[in-house]
């Protein structure tokens, strides 16, 4: 199948898929209005996770695990019930920290319907952080500052204790050089000591300064004044993306289970032959073929099908022919009727017999009176040559069905059929039989089996495969051979140009 079929089957079922965008877009424009707007407040912090300017490996571990340990304790529980108990609300609102990718930056986004307390919760959220920095360090217990606080106060107490020891041995006992030697000594070891817890306690204060601006807020959270949700476009964009696949399934699907045969390629590829003649659209009021349609693509197209009918008559001999379409409505009465004037235009003698006594339309068609035809020939109430009525047309005579084809009940059986056919066929060149449709009624298969050849009518876009298909089978088991096919209602084509504009032009050269 090439991308040309492809578009007629889309063409063919755009409604399907109009259908489908619509609804699906519906869908969407009522969704997206019902939905509440959502607002996202966004606050940017700073975890300083270098401050000596080191580079090591070490260094890039330790950052890597400590931005980590900010992203997940800004979500644990306890730090969003924090946040819950500050807001007094009953539960935090939705949150989410992302790190800035190759930064030591923190982004906390928080998603609300009131675009002031979504902002104000991300604020609030980085000041819990900022607050509980100092825990990550002390794990909850005493600051080491402190411990060494208090170990300089106690060494600072023994220190002068020792001193004041020392000037009582030396005011008192100046000959007791020993005990002042050990005095001097003890002193001495109090004060490397308090050198150290003090170097310490220094070291451990600025410690406590840099880790005050480990985590600090670089860009505070604003109200935003656009939701991010519902987003139209995105929604609409998608709906419609959606629905166009969705609509094309459809009319895929639908088009593998219709069995219809919508295009000339299709009925062609289906009976393995080109088609004798293709005849165009045309409005039914106009469907009857004058002399003044010779030029017209209408009147062009059964020019070919006499040329092409004649010559398959003259191959396989046949003189009897029964017109007649796989289902009911394809047009063979009209193509019928048209095919006959031709025909007796070209100078042939043919008669045309309405074979349809459910459905006759013959004589409604050539406009005849139908007062004697066909069931009054078969039921013996006149002679046919009394019931053959002369057309406007030299060379064609009309057998309608008869007034009392509808009333009479006649049973075809094959000996009359057999006796009419070869009757008609005395008395003519072409004898032409509009049949009713032959998967309809069984007195098609009476008249298949005694013509010598069938022309099967298959109108595009109503034909369906199986019934053509079915049709086939049958006329093979009667060994009645197909001359050939007509596709009526057939797509046009630029080729039909030539049989206007260049004549047209011709003609007013002339004049």
């Amino acid at each position: 199948m090439i991308f040309k079929d492809y578009l007629l089957i889309v063409w063919r079922r755009r409604w399907i898929l109009i259908f489908t965008i619509l609804v699906t877009l519906s869908v969407v424009a009522v969704g997206t209005y019902l939905t509440p707007p959502t607002y996202a407040a966004s606050a940017i912090l700073r975890v300083a996770t270098a401050s000596s300017g080191s580079v090591s490996y070490t260094d890039y571990v330790y950052a890597d695990r400590l931005v980590n340990t900010y992203v997940h304790i800004s979500t644990s529980r306890p730090v969003l019930d924090e946040l819950a108990v500050r807001l007094g609300r009953t539960e935090a609102p939705e949150v989410q920290v992302q790190i800035v990718t190759n930064t030591e930056l923190l982004s906390i986004s928080v998603e609300d319907s009131d675009p002031q307390l979504a902002a104000t919760a991300a604020n609030t959220l980085a000041s819990i952080l900022i607050e509980q920095s100092q825990s990550l360090y002390t794990g909850g217990g005493r600051d080491p500052k402190d411990i060494l606080a208090d170990q300089l106060t106690q060494i600072e107490a023994e220190l002068t204790a020792a001193r004041a020891a020392y000037d009582e041995l030396v005011r008192n006992s100046p000959s007791d050089s020993e005990a002042i030697a050990a005095a001097s000594s003890a002193i001495d070891l109090k004060q490397n000591t308090y050198a150290t817890l003090l170097e310490q306690y220094e070291e451990a204060r600025l410690s406590d300064a840099l880790r005050a601006n480990t985590i600090s807020i670089l860009e505070s959270a604003i109200p935003p004044e656009k939701p991010i949700r519902p987003n139209v476009l995105i929604n609409f964009g998608l709906g419609f993306i959606l629905a166009l696949l969705a609509g094309l399934g459809l009319v895929f699907v639908f088009s593998h289970f219709d069995t219809t045969l919508y295009t000339i390629s299709q009925i062609e590829r289906l009976v393995g032959q080109s088609a004798l003649a293709h005849i165009p659209v045309i409005h039914p009021q106009q469907a009857l073929l004058t002399g003044s349609d010779g030029r017209s693509p209408y009147g062009q197209s059964y020019r070919r099908l006499r040329s092409t009918f004649l010559n398959q008559l003259q191959t396989l001999a046949c003189q009897t022919v029964m017109v007649t379409s796989p289902e009911p409505e394809e047009g063979k009465s009209t193509i019928a009727v048209n095919l006959a004037l031709t025909l007796a235009q070209a100078g042939r003698r043919v008669i045309l017999v309405d074979f349809d006594l459910a459905r006759s339309q013959v004589a409604q068609i050539l406009n005849l009176p139908n007062e004697l035809g066909l069931a009054n020939v078969l039921t013996g109430q006149t002679e046919l040559n009394s019931a053959l009525q002369s057309a406007a047309c030299p060379g064609l005579r009309v057998l309608t069905s008869g007034t009392s084809a509808s009333e009479s009940g006649l049973y075809l059986n094959s000996s009359l059929v057999g006796d009419l056919v070869n009757q008609l066929a005395a008395q003519s060149d072409i004898v032409l039989f509009d049949s009713p449709a032959i998967l309809l009624i069984s007195d098609s298969t009476d008249l298949a089996a005694e013509v010598d050849g069938v022309l099967m009518v298959v109108r595009r876009g109503a034909t369906r495969q199986p019934a053509l298909e079915e049709a086939r089978s049958l006329l093979d088991k009667l060994n009645t051979p197909i001359i050939g096919y007509i596709i009526n209602r057939a797509e046009s084509n630029h080729a039909t140009a030539y049989y206007t504009h260049p004549r047209q032009t011709m003609g007013r050269r002339r004049l």
